[in-house]
Formats: structure tokens, sequence, C-alpha cells
């Protein structure tokens, strides 16, 4: 019983240091692209919409149905917009995470200590912070649970020699795919695995069919899922990716993190040395297991380098929390080289416990001030989200303008529209926000949030709208005071409209359905009016959404005219949304009205009233 308990403490452990190091991060409310995942419920009409919001490739062209699109529905589908049950959700599939790797690096080092202080010293390592933190990035906590679980079943299996493991072992790892393109690499480390036991050729036809599946998942994925061919996200397989690796290697540790935060110089300095110590103490204990005959242990640098290798080529996303499933390899090596030093006595146990605790000392202040941040950024969020929809409350119908809405604000909850999920769509910040606001144009534009000032004006004077300050924690009511500035402000043409909003109706001239939800279709060919651009620099940039149906006889084209001129036409290729950037004419610049005409190639195939319809556009910017 004694032991039971002993055993039993081990593998809890790593779990209570784990949640103490993060748990600010059990307390963060939505933010940034959680918004648009909360969005699918409002696209849940049917039991017959369910496939294509769970299949449909999203975000850079992503197919990830367990964690992304499964659990955003059913959570928010229960608990509305309640955070915390998403965060209790992430805390315990990583408390499942902790022990698995605990039981693998047990079977890998031998040692049961080993294993419990492997998931410890992974469980506490800054670059788990954003999906510790952070719903979105929950992908990551899920695929690390497939990955281990199905390695668990897989190492059972080798033991016992059980089919019914073997395919169980299968089927989590096949389930594994929708949580995140990663569990491609199941293949390789399963291999390893073997290498590492010497049972690579007596084992290696059981890994057969796993590599056919990830094999065929990359090739049905490419087939589905659009190619993203500029941006962030494009992939670069070239020299690159050997800096990409040198990057994600010396930033596996989180002490190197520590100038960003407030703290003793000495203690800065001791975090920017701990990439380099903690290399050379894997290192070192690479070398003491490859000469005392433990040559399994290489499993433990080969695991990072299979693991981080699909995100190598994305040179221009170097994300720390990419490191999260690859950094279970340097863990179990560092596990067994503590213990093996601890065993040794003398020195070697002094050095052990003293990297130890530097490596412990210098990650867990920048994991902690990681949940601290994204705690304090979902409070603004929530904060700024349940103010306005008091406000809408207390002013039911009328167009809310923010003012004084920070960067931090923006790009935490109002990018991502998250006003849609409490049905209001007449938000907007003030005019001349934009300019107060950082730009980051990888991540949207602040200009298509702005009211400009000519229909804010008009709003105000018509006592159709009300301003509120969103400086403070709580929004302030300062439609009085504004409105007198907005008397001052030019009535003039906007330069951006939005098609899905009724504030903009009166720019757009004819060929335009009503208003459906958020969304409005155009017909075939549809006229609109904004203000010209300000320099020859502007671009008119176009969003719009295209059902699959239009697709069935090939692209559709999407055909432009200014003022009478011809723009270069935009070939849609594949179903969802699409964005256009058309150039315009230096001599547009200042003028006060410019029309646009839009037109499509042909409309939805339907016999009915509808037959018109041609694509369902977004918004029209100038910038």
């Amino acid at each position: 019983m004694r032991e039971r308990l002993i055993r039993l403490s081990g593998w809890i452990l790593p779990v209570v240091l784990c949640w103490a190091v993060f748990w600010p991060g059990i307390q963060t409310w939505f933010l940034r692209d959680d918004f648009a995942w909360l969005g699918l419920r409002l696209e849940l009409q049917s039991w017959a919409d369910l496939p294509r919001i769970l299949f449909e490739p999203r975000a850079q062209g992503t197919i990830r149905p367990w964690s992304e699109r499964a659990f955003f529905l059913v959570l928010s589908g229960i608990y509305g917009l309640d955070g915390l049950p998403f965060r209790v959700v992430a805390f315990l599939t990583q408390a499942l995470n902790l022990v698995l790797l605990s039981w693998v690096a047990k079977r890998l080092t031998g040692s049961t200590a080993a294993g419990i202080l492997a998931a410890a010293l992974w469980g506490i390592n800054a670059n788990l912070g954003i999906p510790m933190s952070w719903s979105s990035a929950y992908n990551q906590i899920l695929c690390s649970a497939f990955l281990l679980g199905a390695l668990s079943l897989f190492i059972r299996y080798l033991e016992t020699g059980a089919a019914t493991l073997y395919w169980t072992h299968i089927a989590v790892f096949v389930a594994g795919f929708g949580a995140l393109e990663l569990n491609v690499v199941y293949p390789a480390l399963a291999f390893v695995w073997l290498a590492a036991h010497g049972q690579l050729r007596a084992r290696w036809k059981s890994m057969l069919l796993p590599a056919l599946l990830s094999i065929a998942y990359v090739l049905l994925h490419n087939h589905f899922a659009p190619k993203v061919q500029a941006g962030l996200y494009k992939m670069h397989v070239d020299s690159s990716m050997a800096s990409t690796l040198g990057r994600y290697v010396l930033g596996s540790f989180g002490g190197e993190r520590l100038s960003d935060l407030n703290l003793a110089p000495w203690f800065i300095t001791m975090g920017k040395l701990t990439p380099v110590a903690a290399l050379g103490g894997l290192a070192v204990a690479l070398a003491a297991a490859l000469r005392t005959g433990r040559r399994r242990m290489a499993a433990g640098p080969a695991w990072f380098l299979v693991a981080i290798s699909p995100v190598l080529p994305l040179r221009d996303h170097i994300t720390d929390y990419y490191t999260m499933i690859p950094l279970m390899g340097f863990a179990m090596l560092a596990a067994w080289g503590l213990t093996a030093a601890w065993a040794l006595g003398g020195l070697f146990r002094t050095a052990g416990v003293a990297a130890a605790a530097w490596y412990a000392a210098t990650t867990i202040p920048v994991a902690r001030s990681v949940a601290e941040y994204h705690r304090d950024q979902g409070n603004l969020a929530r904060n700024l989200v349940l103010g306005v929809e008091r406000a809408a409350q207390l002013h039911p119908g009328k167009i809310i303008l923010l003012h004084g809405v920070n960067t931090d604000q923006f790009w935490s909850a109002l990018n991502d529209s998250p006003f849609r999920l409490l049905g209001l769509s007449n938000v907007f910040l003030t005019p001349g926000s934009e300019r107060t606001i950082q730009s980051f144009p990888e991540l949207g534009s602040v200009a298509e949030h702005v009211l400009e000032a000519g229909p804010a004006r008009k709003a105000l004077e018509a006592g159709a709208a009300v301003v509120y300050d969103a400086e403070g924690e709580k929004l302030r009511n300062i439609t009085k005071g504004y409105a007198q500035i907005a008397r001052q402000m030019p009535d003039e043409l906007p330069r951006h409209v939005d098609a899905g909003k009724a504030i903009y109706s009166d720019q757009l001239l004819e060929g335009w359905k009503p208003i459906t939800e958020w969304y409005r279709w155009s017909e075939r060919r549809a006229r609109l009016a904004l203000r010209g651009p300000g320099s020859p620099q502007e671009r008119l940039h176009v969003t719009a959404y295209c059902p699959a149906s239009h697709l069935t006889q090939g692209p559709v084209i999407l055909k432009l005219r200014v003022n009478g001129a011809d723009a270069p036409p935009f070939r849609i290729e594949s179903a969802g949304p699409a964005t256009a950037v058309f150039p315009l004419d230096a001599r547009l610049v200042g003028q006060a009205r410019i029309e646009i005409t839009v037109e499509v190639d042909r409309t939805v195939d339907k016999s009915n009233e509808d037959a018109s319809l041609g694509l369902v556009f977004g918004t029209f910017s100038i910038r």
C-alpha cells in the first residue's frame, strides 16, 4: 500500500508542478482567434452543416475537427462565453499528457524517477505557456495526448503481442489527425523507438500501416486544403530550414527570454546563458549514455528532430509553442542524465542538482509571465466585449462607437469580430482610431473596424449612435462630449464599405440583395461608391466568400471596373473566403467619389428567385 501511494504521488507531482506554474492560464478568458472559432456555432443551422464545419479547410488551410471545431462548438454550445470550461479541459488533457510522458520515459530510461523527472522538466517549460493559457492553442495539447497515447499502446503491444493493443493504437493514431497536422510524425517517432531498443529489424513491418496512413493523410490534405502561396505560412523548403532549426533549439529552454522581464541584470545574464548550459548538459548526458552502452537515449534528440521537422519550412512564422511536442525528447534525455548524476553521488550529484535548479529558476519566471500575460489580455477582452453587450442593452438599435481603444485591446479582441457572437453588427471604432493602434497587416486591418468621419457624424447628429470611452476597466459613456467633436468632422464619403452592415447601405447602389445575418449577396453585377484613394500607393482590397456550388464548372472570375476602367480580373479557385487586391489609377487620388462595379462570370445554379446570386461580399477598402 505504501509503495502504491509513493508511486501515485510520483505520477501526480509533475501535474501539480505544471498546474502551479501555469495556473494564471486557467483564468484566461477568450482572445484573438478564439472569437473566430466561437463563431462556428453561428454557422450551425442544422445537423447537415456539421460535416462542413468540422472538416472544411479553415485558417491557413488547416483541418482540425477535434482540437478546434468540436472543442469550441461543444463547449460554447453548453457554456456560452464562459472561458473556464475551455481552460479546465486543457488543464485536464495536459495532466493526461504528463502521466503518459512519465510512463513512456520510464520505459525508455528504465527508471521510475527519470520518468517522473522527464514529465516535470517538460511540464514547467516556458514554451508550453501559450497552449496552457490560450484556448486556440489547445491543438498542441490534444495532439500531444494522441501521440503519447498511440505510442504507449504500441509499446504495450511490443511487450505483450496483443493484437487488440495494436489496432487500438492505430485508431488513436488516426484520430490524432483531427487534432493537429503534426500527428503525421508518429510513424517516425515509433521507428525511433524501435531503433533505440534494437527492434527495428524485427518489428519494422508493424509500422508500415501507420507510415502508409501518414502518407495518405499528407496527399489528401494537400489535395483538399488550399496551399498557402504567400505570407507568414508560406513554406520555404531551402537552406533557411537549418537556421530555423537552430533558432528552435536555442529557444527551447525559456531562460533566454528573461530579458523581457523586470529582473536583476545578473539573473538576466544567467538566463541568456541557459541555452548554452542546457545544450552542454544534454551533450554530456548523451555522451555518457553512449559511453555506458545506453544507446537508446539517443532517442531523445532524435525525437526532437523528428517532431520539429514539419514546421522548419515555416521560416517566417517561428513560434515558441511549436516546440511543445519536440521538447519531450530533450526532457527524457535530461531526466536520464540527472538521475544518472544523482546515482553517481559526490560532485556529479551536486552538478546535477545545480543544473536542474538553474533550468527551473530561469524557465519558470518566463512560463509564469506568459500565462499571466494571456490572463491579463483575456481580462481586457472580457471587459470590452461584455461592456459593449451592456451598452447595447442600454441603447437598443443604436450604433456603438468605441473611443480610446488601444493596441492590446484591439488585437486581443476586436480584430476577430467578437460582437457577432452577441448578435451585434453595429459596433465600430471612432474615426482616427487607426492612427493610434499599432498596425500588423499580416493579422488584419484596423481601418476596416473604424467608422469614418462622414457616417459617424451623420449617425451622431441623427441620435442613432452612442460613444463609449474604452480606456478604463469599464466603458464610460462620452456621447455628449464627443458629439461636439464630431460636428467638426468632414462630411465625406468613406473609403471603406462593409456590405454586411446597414450603416453602409447608402454606398451600395444597385445589384445587391438584402442583408442576411452577417453578410450580403450580390447579383451577377453590382455597383458601389467610395471616396478616392489618398495616395498613389493605396490599393482596393476586396473580401468575399465563394460557395462551393460556384466552382462546379471551374474557377469563378471576378471582374472589377473603377469609374469605367477595367482592373485585372481575379480568379477564385477554391471555396471559402477570398481576398483580392486591385491597383488603382493614380488619377483617382483625391476624388470625392468613385464608382466601382463588380461582376462575376456566373451565378448560383438555381431555378428559383435566387438564381441571380453572385458572390457573398464582405468589405471594400481603399488603403
